[in-house]
């Protein structure tokens, strides 16, 4: 692990659950279902889409640098947010890993 990232808030409204981190990082899973709690671990074994929200690492934080990376079940594949397949990906994996 490269980061350390520390979640501050999180709210769940119309399906969606956002978690805020500590530097301004937003996680969002769409349809999250089968919640797992076990100690420092929380994870989400389904989700019909999952964003990733972040400022590139050393750069200011500003708008321009802010980038997301999606990811996006089709069926039974994971695709990113150019509706390419993500490679090795497989929605028999959890959607979601904190630890």
């Amino acid at each position: 692990m490269d980061n350390i990232h520390r979640s501050c808030s999180a709210n769940f409204s119309n399906d969606l659950l956002t978690i805020n981190f500590d530097q301004g990082e937003t996680l969002e899973i769409w349809s999250p279902s089968k919640l797992i709690i076990d100690g420092n671990i929380l994870k989400i074994t389904k989700a019909s889409k999952v964003k990733w929200s972040c400022f590139y690492y050393g750069k200011p934080k500003t708008p321009e640098n802010l980038r997301a990376q999606e990811f996006i079940v089709n069926g039974s594949n994971v695709i990113n947010q150019n509706q390419k397949p993500i490679k090795g990906a497989s929605t028999n994996e959890a959607a979601i890993a904190i630890c």
